[in-house]
């Protein structure tokens, strides 16, 4: 208690009063029962980080979500050598694994539903829970309590690690957090809200609220401190809405209920919070994931290279980054595969498509002018070989394209 009343810069000449408050908050009976046995299930899992070094205390939200049906599985925010954060960069690698350790150990109880699967954290547990589920795609939503995932020096660490990128995050996302205007604790960043494009996210910013608000398990031993009786009730109001926000996201995105996707899409009022504690709030829909090279291969064999390119182009216009995947060793392959089936039109296609996507590679010129000679057309086939020249007027390229338009001109 007297470190408590250290911590919390409480002035000597109060510290007796302060001091009976919490006999009076600690003797109080909790409606809860040490050992009880748990039911058949399975039930959803959320895995909750902390803080920065803290201990797993936020017993009012974890046993709420247990009280909804939820197994919670905690653990302490550790460094990677000792028990406090050593190295801040590897400790983020090293509390991820920790929550895959803790995902891989709860799979194995039969109450727990592994395959839904939610996380949630608090200040710098609320950045390595973001680069667990960005690695586990079992991991199906996400919430950060004041996360340092929206602080611009913490977002640097993280955006340091290799691999690493905001727009693979694909599990749905809540962010909780002091408005940017009013932080004290650190300043705020959202570009990590910002950059997510395959997320169903959600941001709502709190007026009236510092960092350490958030972490609600001590809040009531904090308000034993508190000489305001309305900064009181306006506090445990608070913790009573973040933990309220937090399960009905997750009753939203791990158990497809209507009445909680209701509550997040409802102005705050509506759903009985203080006037004026929510600042601002922001969603975004996911858009639809991607396609990888492997989904693009199998997209051209059952529905044609038209059908594949609309769907790429389509995710292209989104994420621009992904006119790295086309690339010769992709297209090559799958313009053979036509080409050896007898779809001499369908080649053709992928060639196009080939050559509209790198403009400077001779690679699809030489395959169609192959289709073209195939198929009898002398002068087409010229056409791909005089392009080559175009492009690559030196070198083995252009050797091959010279003599295959020697012997043309001779038939």
């Amino acid at each position: 208690k007297d470190l408590m009343m250290m911590e919390w810069r409480v002035p000597p000449e109060r510290r007796e009063e302060v001091r009976t408050k919490l006999d009076g908050i600690l003797a109080g009976k909790a409606a809860a029962f040490k050992d009880a046995p748990p039911e058949a299930g399975p039930f959803p899992l959320i895995i909750h980080l902390p803080g920065y070094n803290g201990s797993p205390t936020d017993y009012p939200l974890f046993e709420y979500l247990a009280g909804r049906g939820y197994v919670v599985a905690v653990l302490p925010n550790m460094g990677a050598e000792k028990r406090d954060i050593d190295d801040e960069r590897l400790s983020l690698e090293v509390q991820a694994r920790d929550m895959d350790f803790v995902l891989a150990t709860m799979r194995g109880y039969p109450f727990v539903d592994a395959e839904s699967v939610g996380a949630s954290g608090m200040s710098w547990g609320g950045m390595s829970n973001i680069l667990f589920a960005e690695r586990n795609s079992r991991v199906a939503a996400v919430v950060t309590l004041d996360g340092a995932i929206t602080m611009p020096e913490e977002l640097g660490l993280i955006e340091s690690l290799p691999g690493y990128a905001h727009k693979k995050f694909r599990a749905a996302f809540l962010q909780l957090m002091t408005t940017p205007e009013e932080a004290k604790f650190r300043p705020k960043d959202t570009r990590f809200f910002n950059a997510l494009l395959y997320s169903d996210a959600l941001m709502v910013q709190f007026s009236g609220v510092d960092h350490d608000e958030y972490a609600v398990g001590g809040l009531r031993l904090r308000n034993a401190s508190e000489t305001d009786p309305a900064r009181v009730d306006a506090l445990e109001g608070f913790a009573r809405t973040i933990i309220r926000y937090t399960a009905e996201f997750f009753d939203a995105h791990l158990k497809n209920k209507a009445e909680a996707k209701s509550f997040l899409n409802n102005a705050p009022e509506a759903n009985g919070i203080p006037a004026g504690l929510v600042k601002r709030r922001a969603s975004k829909s996911a858009n639809p994931p991607p396609p990888g090279r492997d989904d693009f291969s199998r997209l051209v064999r059952e529905k044609g290279i038209a059908a594949a390119a609309r769907t790429f182009e389509a995710a292209e216009a989104v994420d621009p980054d992904l006119a790295g995947m086309m690339t010769s060793s992709l297209l090559g392959p799958l313009y053979m595969e036509a080409f050896q089936a007898g779809k001499n039109e369908e080649a053709l296609e992928i060639c196009r498509f080939w050559a509209r996507r790198m403009p400077k590679e001779p690679g699809p010129y030489f395959s169609m002018a192959r289709i073209y000679g195939k198929t009898g057309q002398k002068e087409e086939a010229v056409r791909c070989y005089e392009k080559i020249l175009e492009l690559v007027p030196e070198g083995r390229s252009a050797e091959s394209a010279r003599k295959a338009l020697e012997e043309l001109k001779k038939k």
